[in-house]
């Protein structure tokens, strides 16, 4: 299993990525106004999601500030340098980007809120995963490390999803599992929304 760094999300190529995807794309990394404003990832997404028998997505986002002071916590980590009517702006946008496919793709979309706060930006396409880390720093996470792996022939979602570790020889899928199972935690204590 090959593991790569990269400094800045946007070493990835994360536009291509999504424009391959053929089964899952998972987004447990908000807000994703970003995304919205990034006419090659909109585009990515949106030919991704119209292919027929094409992938689906499942977005984590986060509950209005008002919701549970974790929310406000955890925008001021993610945008340090925005008041709170910007941090409310940026989850207005993400929410908008997310109705915009929800209602293009009703059918493969679907969008969750989350109710616990996500401890790292995660994304998973296909068989790549994807994932970066939250910090207290005035350098913005897109600029931060991000590593990218390949589930390989398991499917280590699949597992995570219902609980069965990986025998404990297996330290590339175990560390694998222990990422997913941050999307796993966030999505056993998420709900549903229609936006």
């Amino acid at each position: 299993m090959n593991v790569s760094t990269v400094a800045g999300l946007s070493q990835l190529n994360v536009a291509k990525i999504f424009a391959e995807a053929r089964h899952r794309i998972i987004l447990h990394a908000p807000p994703y106004g970003a995304f919205g404003t990034n006419a090659a990832i909109a585009r990515a997404l949106e030919s991704a999601l119209a292919q027929p028998d094409g992938a689906s997505l499942t977005a984590l986002c986060l509950p209005d500030m008002q919701a549970y002071p974790w929310v406000h916590d955890f925008m001021s980590v993610l945008r340090p340098q925005y008041d709170s009517a910007a941090r409310e702006q940026e989850l207005t946008q993400s929410r908008l980007f997310l109705r915009h496919l929800a209602s293009s793709f009703p059918n493969r979309v679907h969008v969750l809120e989350m109710h616990v706060a996500p401890l790292i930006p995660l994304l998973v396409v296909d068989d790549t995963v994807i994932f970066g880390q939250t910090a207290h720093s005035s350098v913005m996470t897109k600029e931060g490390f991000w590593s990218t792996c390949s589930m390989g022939k398991a499917d280590i979602l699949d597992a995570a999803l219902h609980g069965i570790e990986p025998i404990e020889n297996e330290r590339e899928q175990r560390a694998v599992f222990r990422i997913l199972s941050e999307y796993v935690h966030s999505l056993k204590q998420a709900k549903p929304i229609s936006l």
